[in-house]
């Protein structure tokens, strides 16, 4: 999640780049409201001091975001749920080895 959170940060113009981490999260069952708040804000600021012709630095905005904690909403843990994931598939593969050496013993119901 960090690493998405840093490459939507750098490119927080590019809507493209943005939406792809965000759909890249989502697409593993984490939770992007956060990612899409911190963009969003980090956009607005940028564009209001570019905007009052200031000399202004994306990378300090950038910085400042990337400094805030990890924080889950409502205490809701990402890693628990992508554990999770992680432990179900494997409990479906070791499921399919089995039903498949079960299919190839001599003797089993299907030779029948």
């Amino acid at each position: 999640m960090r690493i998405a959170k840093s490459v939507a940060l750098y490119n927080l113009l590019n809507e493209g780049v943005v939406s792809s981490c965000v759909c890249l999260l989502e697409l593993c069952s984490l939770d992007t409201e956060m990612l899409r708040v911190d963009v969003q804000t980090a956009k607005r600021i940028y564009l209001y001091q570019d905007s009052l012709a200031e000399k202004i630095c994306p990378q300090d905005i950038i910085d400042l975001f990337l400094s805030f904690p990890e924080v889950t909403p409502q205490g809701k843990d990402d890693s628990k749920d992508a554990d999770k994931l992680k432990e179900d598939g494997d409990k479906n593969a070791i499921e399919i080895v089995e039903l498949d050496a079960e299919e190839k013993r001599p003797g089993s119901s299907k030779d029948l």
